[in-house]
């Protein structure tokens, strides 16, 4: 009698622990579908579009790296965000052999986007004197276009955070989502990413720092799969500009250790995979995204405790942000 209870009793456990999977499998497609909902149009009107450029072209004299000068600029741009993101982004790195080989590597270029983000961002909503060519309507119009995209972009990383809380908790079978979404993900990141840190730089909270540890994790998964394990480019091209994702170039490589001189080619068993699942969860993890955020410059008025410098500060520094440009449209 015994031994049939303790069978009946790893049986009820195990339909639990499957229930309980399903459940976690049912709730996380329905926050999955909540966020492609969220994924709403924005549109960057003519004055702030070309404020952009004029912004890129006062910062490199005439050598304008701004992904909107691409073709001829159309009176506007719209796009779904987060892509949206990287129409204030500059060009990226150029061709294959340019994609980051490592984590290190991506979160170097993630930093000189997000000091380029911030830089733009000060320049056309904050900075005083503002420049000789930006009216007065022209920032009105730059301030209520960055509106929107704030608002719009709450609306997107708010039901990615509940995806990442999930899969943080462990409710999901993390492998199967990483292997499912990791290219999504991946690519939504590269222009999410320096948003979402800037965002952190000028309010306080910890707002959506928890979708960088999903953005973190899949990308070791993706680099290190077997099946996987591929460079991607952003797919995305806002409406008209057929050249906008050739020129933001590979925006993630294979990552980890190239086999044989080759970056493209990893050999990792199924065990050590598994391994580095939760990695960017970790206790560690979240140490690092901490000290990365409390690296960036900070707004006096944010809430925030002062930081090693403002955005004002690097405002007045143009060959940092320079230097940051260089970096990402380098030629290897």
């Amino acid at each position: 009698m015994a031994v049939v209870a303790s069978t009946v009793a790893v049986a009820s456990l195990r339909s639990q622990a499957k229930s309980q999977e399903l459940n976690a499998i049912i709730e996380t497609n329905k926050l999955w579908l909540n966020v492609a909902e969220s994924a709403r149009k924005v549109t960057l009107s003519e004055p702030t579009v070309r404020a952009i450029r004029r912004a890129y072209d006062d910062l490199i004299e005439g050598d304008n790296p701004s992904v909107l000068s691409v073709n001829a600029a159309p009176d506007a741009v719209t796009m779904e965000v987060p892509y949206i993101v990287g129409a204030l982004l500059p060009e990226g790195v150029q061709g294959k052999e340019s994609a980051p080989e490592t984590e290190d590597v991506y979160v170097r270029d993630v930093r000189a986007r997000t000091l380029v983000l911030g830089y733009l961002r000060t320049v056309l909503e904050k900075s005083d004197p503002r420049p000789s060519w930006l009216s007065v309507a022209v920032r009105q119009a730059v301030v209520s276009d960055f509106a929107a995209l704030d608002k719009a972009m709450a609306a997107w990383v708010n039901p990615m955070n509940e995806v990442a809380e999930l899969y943080d908790g462990d409710l999901v079978d993390r492998r199967r989502f990483a292997g499912k979404r990791s290219g999504a993900i991946i690519r939504q990141m590269a222009v999410a990413e320096p948003y979402i840190l800037w965002r952190n730089s000028t309010t306080s909270g910890r707002w959506g720092v928890r979708v960088l540890g999903l953005g973190a994790e899949v990308r070791q998964y993706h680099w290190r799969s077997p099946l996987q394990r591929a460079g991607l480019r952003l797919v995305k091209d806002p409406d008209g500009y057929a050249g906008f994702s050739e020129r933001f170039g590979w925006i993630v490589g294979p990552g980890s250790t190239p086999d044989n001189g080759n970056p493209f080619v990893l050999s990792v068993t199924e065990a050590r995979l598994r391994r580095r699942i939760g990695a960017g969860f970790s206790t560690a993890s979240k140490a690092r995204q901490n000290r990365f955020v409390e690296t960036l410059p900070r707004d006096p008025d944010s809430g925030l405790e002062p930081g090693q410098s403002t955005w004002s500060d690097v405002v007045a520094d143009p060959a940092r942000v320079r230097d940051s440009i260089a970096l990402l449209s380098r030629q290897l």
